[in-house]
C-alpha cells in the first residue's frame, strides 16, 4: 500500500522552487496522500505529472504540530506517474530517517521509499534509528544572509512509551481524570512524573516533587485525585530498563471549566453479557415495555447513539417521545458527579435539538420530584442546537450535595394528556459556574 507525501516550501530566492517527495509504505490506506502548501498548489501540479489538477481533490486543512496551519491535505485518486526530472533520485531505506534540505521543512517517515527532487545539498540523517527511543531534533532556516533558529521537536521511535490518556494536548479533561499509558515494549517498569509546570516536569528527577513513583508492568495508571478546573497539567513517563532509563516525552492536557454530567461519548454498541457493554438505553432508563411512559432512548440497532447529529464530540442521545395519553421520561442514575456544589457550580447546562415536524410539547428536567420546565412551550420544534441553562436554585427542595438522578421529559410530569410525538437530540450536559 503506497502513500505519497509532499512537502513544498517556497524558497525566499525566487529561482528555487524545489519539492521533496516521499513515497511511504504504510498500512493505513491505498490512497496516495499529498501534503502541500496551499499557495504552491499550482507549482505542485507542474512538478508532478500531467494532468494533475483533475486528479487532486482538496479534503481538509491539516492541523499538524510540525507544520503551519496553511498546509492542505490532498488525495490523489490513483498513483502518480514516475517523475521525469533528471535531478530526481530514487532511494530505498528500510529504517527511519530524517531528510532535510536548505529552505525546506522536514517530515519524519517510517520505513519508506522516497523520491527526491531537491538541490544537491540534501542531507539524510541519521540512518537507522533504535527502537524504543525518544529523540529531539531541530531545523534552522538559512536565507543566504542569516540563520533563523528553529523550534526543538521530539518524537519517539516504535515500541517506546505511548498512548497517553488523556491524550496529549487534550482539552476539557475532567477533574477526576485517570492517567494511563502503554509501556515501552521491552521495559521492566515505568517512572511517572506529574505537575503543573512543564519545565519542572521535563527536568524532574526522582528527587523532585513532580516524581510520582515507579509503576510495575501491568500497572500503567495513576489517579491524581480531584484536579483543578481550567488548569493545564503536564506529565512524563520514563521507560526503565535493566541497564538504562529512557526519558519520556512531556505530555499535557487541560481540564475543563465545568463538571461533566454526560456527554454521551462513553456509550458503545456492545451487547450483554459482555462485561464491556455500555449501551445508552441501559443507563438512561426510558419507557420501553411500559404503557405509561412514551420515551424511547437510543436507536433500535447499532449504532445505538446518534453519530451524525451531534453538538460536541462524536455522539449524542437520540430521544423519541410519544405523549398520546402519557408523558415521556428518561432517567439517568448518577455515579459522578453527585455533589453538584463541589466546584461551586451554579447552573445546569444541556444542549438540545428538535425539529419543526415534532409535535409541540413541554420539555422538562427533573431532579427527583423537583421539576423545571423550559420557558418555550414549543421547544420540541426548535431545529438547531440550543443551550438550555437552568439555575440550580430552581430545583426547589433538592439536596444539591447528593443528587441521585436526573430526568429529561416531555409533557407535564405525572399528568398524562393527549399529545403528539417527535424526536429530540441531547448532548453535553454540564454543571457550570
Amino acid at each position: 500500500m503506497l502513500h505519497l507525501f509532499v512537502i513544498f516550501n517556497h524558497d525566499r530566492r525566487r529561482e528555487h522552487h524545489e519539492l521533496i517527495v516521499f513515497l511511504l509504505y504504510t498500512f493505513i490506506s491505498e490512497d496516495l496522500i499529498a501534503i502541500v502548501r496551499h499557495e504552491q498548489l499550482g507549482r505542485l501540479a507542474e512538478r508532478l505529472h500531467k494532468p494533475v489538477p483533475s486528479r487532486l481533490a482538496a479534503l481538509d486543512l491539516l492541523e499538524h504540530p510540525i507544520f503551519d496551519p496553511d498546509l492542505l491535505l490532498l488525495s490523489l485518486v490513483d498513483h502518480a506517474a514516475p517523475h521525469e526530472n533528471q535531478h530526481c533520485q530514487q532511494r530505498h531505506k528500510k529504517s527511519n530517517f530524517i531528510v532535510f534540505v536548505q529552505f525546506h521543512f522536514v517530515l519524519l517517515l517510517n520505513r519508506q521509499t522516497f523520491l527526491t527532487c531537491s538541490p544537491a545539498n540534501e542531507t539524510s540523517y541519521p540512518g537507522t534509528l533504535e527502537p524504543e527511543k525518544v529523540l529531539y531534533w531541530r531545523v534552522d532556516e538559512f536565507d543566504g544572509a542569516e540563520t533563523q533558529k528553529g523550534d526543538i521537536w521530539a518524537f519517539s521511535t516504535p515500541g517506546a512509551v505511548g498512548n497517553p490518556q488523556p491524550a496529549n494536548d487534550a482539552v476539557d479533561a475532567q477533574i477526576m481524570a485517570m492517567l494511563t499509558w502503554t509501556p515501552a515494549d521491552n521495559a521492566a517498569s515505568s517512572e511517572l512524573y506529574f505537575g503543573t509546570d512543564a519545565d519542572a516536569v521535563k527536568n524532574a528527577t526522582a528527587a523532585s516533587p513532580e516524581y510520582i513513583g515507579n509503576k510495575a508492568l501491568g500497572s500503567e495508571s495513576y489517579d491524581p485525585g480531584k484536579l483543578a478546573l481550567a488548569t493545564t497539567y503536564h506529565w512524563r513517563v520514563d521507560a526503565v530498563y535493566p541497564n538504562e532509563t529512557v526519558k519520556g516525552l512531556v505530555w499535557s492536557f487541560e481540564t475543563a471549566d465545568f463538571l461533566l454530567v454526560d456527554d454521551f461519548e462513553s456509550y458503545n454498541d456492545i451487547d450483554p453479557p459482555d462485561p464491556n457493554s455500555n449501551r445508552i438505553f441501559d443507563k438512561w432508563i426510558d419507557g420501553f415495555g411500559t404503557m405509561t411512559n412514551g420515551a424511547i432512548v437510543g436507536n433500535a440497532f447499532p449504532p445505538y447513539t446518534e453519530q451524525t447529529i451531534v453538538h460536541g464530540g462524536a455522539q449524542s442521545m437520540p430521544y423519541s417521545y410519544n405523549n398520546s395519553n402519557k408523558t415521556s421520561e428518561a432517567t439517568l442514575t448518577l455515579v459522578y458527579p453527585r455533589d453538584w456544589t463541589e466546584v461551586e457550580s451554579t447552573k445546569l447546562s444541556l444542549w438540545f435539538r428538535g425539529d419543526s415536524g415534532n409535535a409541540a410539547d413541554r420539555m422538562f428536567v427533573a431532579l427527583g420530584n423537583s421539576v423545571v420546565y423550559h420557558d418555550d412551550a414549543g421547544a420540541t420544534q426548535i431545529g438547531g442546537w440550543t443551550e438550555w441553562v437552568i439555575d440550580l436554585t430552581a430545583f426547589a427542595g433538592v439536596d444539591l450535595t447528593n443528587v441521585n438522578k436526573i430526568t429529561i421529559g416531555f409533557g407535564t410530569k405525572n399528568i398524562p394528556a393527549a399529545g403528539g410525538s417527535g424526536t429530540m437530540y441531547f448532548d453535553d450536559i454540564r454543571l457550570i459556574r
